[in-house]
């Protein structure tokens, strides 16, 4: 509560340095078999200049309350950076054992790692052809990956990292 909203709703966690200051706006419902189920919005300062809107979903079924029970699922941090399933934002050029989703605002980097069996998956699900991926660079097409076409713009090299020609196979 405050007595000077900043908004139609105003949810102050009060003033001070510690998590017990962090802003935290809840929402839950019980379970038939009466499990509380919850997500929470926090904000939260990891400094007195900096704060993160950090997203929590309860992932322990009980009708007690205690912060164990949650698991951060989303960060947006103070710097932009967007971070699912994780705590980086590079967690697939960073660390050989981190899983999710990292966007860097400062760099415009993105990076999908996973830690199961299973890569990247890119679909197209649509009854007609076409493409399924396509990069550019600075808008203009470079490769393109489809369900009947696909091509590369460029040379392409097999062994190599300096191809010489439209395709050279080293070693």
């Amino acid at each position: 509560g405050t007595t000077l909203p900043i908004g139609n709703l105003n949810v102050n966690g009060g003033t001070g340095d510690t998590t017990t200051q962090d802003t935290t706006l809840s929402l839950t419902r019980t379970s038939s078999t009466a499990n509380v189920l919850a997500a929470k919005l926090v904000l939260t300062a990891p400094s007195t200049y900096q704060q993160n809107l950090v997203f929590r979903i309860k992932t322990t079924a009980s009708s007690a309350e205690d912060p164990s029970y949650y698991s951060d699922v989303m960060t947006l941090n103070y710097a932009g950076d967007v971070l699912i399933g994780n705590t980086v934002v590079n967690p697939a050029s960073g660390f050989s054992n981190q899983r999710g989703f990292g966007y860097d605002n400062s760099t415009g980097n993105v990076e999908i790692a996973a830690t199961s069996g299973n890569a990247l998956t890119v679909g197209r699900n649509e009854s007609s052809d076409g493409a399924i991926m396509t990069l550019r660079k600075e808008s203009t097409v470079t490769h393109s990956f489809g369900s009947t076409d696909s091509y590369l713009l460029g040379n392409v090299g097999i062994g190599t990292t300096g191809p010489q020609s439209k395709l050279q196979v080293a070693g």
